[in-house]
């Protein structure tokens, strides 16, 4: 039995080794991708479209595996869906099924893929900062909604302007809130946008309500 023991944590090994200096062990950083979606019991397809499934996939793999890095980007399949090219989603491997560039002058309307806007790159952003709030148990609801709207507030609004006034911001920070809220659809929301689903819910409920209201009636 090896009387081995690790006298560093994840980070310390990691820095360590990309710094040059000493470490206890060599890191451990396991690119799972899909198998990740088999730890939680998943189809790919489920996996790779919700970036909650890929984030709790993630965290599984790596409190059973032990490895120091987790993974969770787009992959090599992810890049070429955001430079255009078309995905399938069997319940393996996601493979491209048609391509972006079909002749050589193609290239030219190549574009380096915008991560907060193309495909499912906004996705894996979005797993990124659920994996980061979830805590040893995997609560990641407490902080997950909030970090999404101020990663977005960030970097599609308040990082691009140059405010002159606290009221020039407050007023293009409440047009861009109401944008988020009402005109932009959202991955995780199947494209439709935050008011589209709180609304529905909202019928939703008051028809739940009326109808055991009038089976408390009749009964």
């Amino acid at each position: 039995m090896s009387s081995f023991k690790e006298t560093m944590t994840s980070k310390e090994r990691v820095v360590a080794a990309l710094t040059g200096q000493p470490y206890d062990r060599i890191p451990v950083f396991m690119l799972l991708s899909d198998q990740a979606a088999r730890t939680i019991g998943v189809t790919v397809c489920e996996y790779q479209k919700s970036a909650l499934l890929l984030a709790h996939g993630q965290l599984t793999a790596w409190r059973s595996y032990g490895m120091d890095m987790i993974n969770t980007g787009p992959g090599l399949t992810g890049i070429a869906e955001a430079a255009g090219s078309r995905l399938a989603f069997p319940d393996d491997t996601a493979y491209v099924v048609e391509t972006a560039i079909k002749d050589i002058s193609d290239l030219e309307l190549l574009k380096i893929p915008d991560p907060n806007g193309d495909d499912r790159l906004p996705l894996f952003l979005e797993a990124t900062d659920i994996r980061i709030s979830m805590d040893g148990k995997g609560r990641a609801i407490d902080n997950i909604f909030v970090e999404r709207i101020w990663r977005s507030l960030k970097y599609e609004e308040v990082y691009l302007k140059d405010y002159e006034t606290v009221q020039e911001a407050k007023d293009e920070i409440k047009i861009y809130v109401d944008y988020y809220n009402n005109e932009r659809p959202h991955h995780s929301l199947d494209m439709k946008t935050p008011a589209e689903v709180y609304f529905k819910g909202i019928l939703e409920l008051a028809d739940l309500s009326k109808n055991m209201g009038i089976q408390t009636e009749m009964n």
